[in-house]
């Protein structure tokens, strides 16, 4: 028994649009308009933009006979939870302010790139780390199999 969902977060749309429009811009500008370090700098802000989005878009979720893993982008960051230190899991309804990313929630940490539903692993220490997901149910559902046999 494996499971394995990757979600893509909404936000890879609207920074396209902003960076093709950013792009636009400078290659229409002038160049002898304002000062020169204007161009190189944005160009370095679009280039650091464009790279954390990448990497905050996509969240591969893993659960097999060991261990719960959540990895953004390219594998970094990674969050692996093995299943002996789960105690309880629940599926949640994240509250909206608590935003996309890797976030500090109360009692732990979430990974989330797109919607408010979600599963929340209370740990043996005590703390929280929830899994924003399109697929909750069926996470929970693989979470609490693998926790029993």
């Amino acid at each position: 028994m494996k499971y394995r969902h990757v979600q893509w977060g909404a936000a890879v749309i609207p920074v396209a649009v902003v960076v093709a429009i950013a792009i636009a811009v400078m290659v229409r500008a002038p160049k002898d308009e304002g000062p020169a370090w204007i161009a190189p700098v944005v160009t370095v802000g679009l280039i650091v933009l464009v790279a954390v989005v990448a990497l905050m878009s996509r969240l591969e979720v893993t659960v097999d006979q060991d261990a719960v893993v959540a990895a953004f982008g390219f594998g970094w960051p990674r969050r692996t939870i093995p299943l002996d230190e789960i105690a309880r899991t629940r599926q949640v309804r994240n509250n909206f302010w608590y935003g996309f990313g890797v976030r500090k929630v109360p009692r732990g940490w979430m990974y989330n790139v797109w919607g408010l539903d979600g599963v929340e692993l209370e740990l043996t220490n005590g703390k929280i780390f929830r899994i924003g997901s399109n697929d909750a149910e069926r996470l929970h559902a693989s979470i609490t199999l693998a926790m029993t046999t």
